[in-house]
């Protein structure tokens, strides 16, 4: 039984399966499989990633439930723990979907678990969103070992973690990291990505062909970023003049700031197209891990 916990489960055979998946599901061609039953225990808030896999689950011929609180047991009593109730969730579903912000460690989660169990974002790694991110990537710019990506923002985030994994796998051509101190990748990256360059000190464009936007937040005490601070490591006015004219910029989403309200009409700017491309990328997803041939 397959689970997509961290990026770390899937060998590239495996991406790449499920990317070949996504491009079926994208021109109508991916098998239907019917009578599916998903189970999305969202225990924290999303739009892209909770409609993407209940859409995705109707695209082929399932039904999706959604369990938005686990079981309060009583006053004074701790509620009942996310790995039973995925354990009974697993036992009348084909595949349970977890989104969670909470410690408890998905890995150990999905062992108890009947069916997959794939993970929707936790508080370490997003794995279907680097997944997206890397078919938006190659639909929207062309193969992935031909581009120089840039990457910028709050670089500990859980979507950043997973696409850094995942990009270790399949390396870019050129891989620059746009990170403010203290907001650098937590932990080693992958050897492979021998091609990257950080730039702490400054977030100059000019040369990346590929922007993702990982957003940034302000932050507390003595790290927080006042907003002229932030909007350096975003695109505004000042940065957008410097990225090509061809370049293309995606965001996981919800964009809130990174992009200033002044470049939201900036043509080089897809993140509704990558997010439209989640659809067929979460059917990918249900569909490697229902229909393993």
């Amino acid at each position: 039984m397959r689970h997509l916990v961290r990026i770390s489960d899937l060998s590239a055979a495996d991406v790449d399966d499920i990317l070949a998946r996504a491009e079926f599901a994208r021109t109508g061609s991916l098998g239907r499989i019917e009578g599916t039953i998903a189970t999305l225990v969202f225990l924290s808030p999303s739009t892209r990633t909770l409609l993407g896999f209940e859409i995705a689950t109707a695209r082929l011929g399932g039904s999706a439930f959604g369990v938005s609180a686990v079981r309060e047991t009583g006053p004074g009593l701790p509620p009942e723990t996310l790995a039973d109730t995925v354990r009974v969730c697993s036992g009348m579903s084909d595949v349970v979907v977890v989104r969670y912000d909470g410690l408890e460690a998905l890995a150990s989660v999905a062992e108890v678990a009947r069916c997959p169990v794939v993970n929707g974002g936790d508080a370490f790694e997003h794995p279907t969103q680097a997944l997206l991110d890397r078919f938006a990537i190659e639909q929207l710019a062309g193969p992935i070992g031909e581009l120089h990506i840039g990457i910028t923002g709050d670089l500990t985030m859980r979507s950043t973690t997973s696409l850094l994994a995942l990009l270790g796998a399949t390396p870019p051509r050129r891989l620059t990291l746009f990170a403010p101190p203290g907001r650098a990748p937590c932990g080693p990256l992958p050897p492979e990505l021998s091609s990257r360059t950080d730039q702490p000190e400054d977030a100059d464009f000019g040369e990346v062909e590929v922007l993702l936007l990982q957003g940034l937040p302000p932050g507390h005490g003595a790290d927080r970023l006042d907003d002229a601070t932030r909007a350096k490591w975003g695109l505004s006015t000042c940065t957008a003049d410097r990225l090509a004219r061809r370049a293309v910029v995606l965001s996981p989403g919800p964009v809130i700031d990174e992009i200033s309200p002044d470049c939201r009409h900036d043509p080089r700017i897809r993140v509704f197209e990558q997010a439209d491309l989640g659809l067929p990328l979460r059917m990918a997803v249900l569909s490697w891990l229902l229909d393993p041939s």
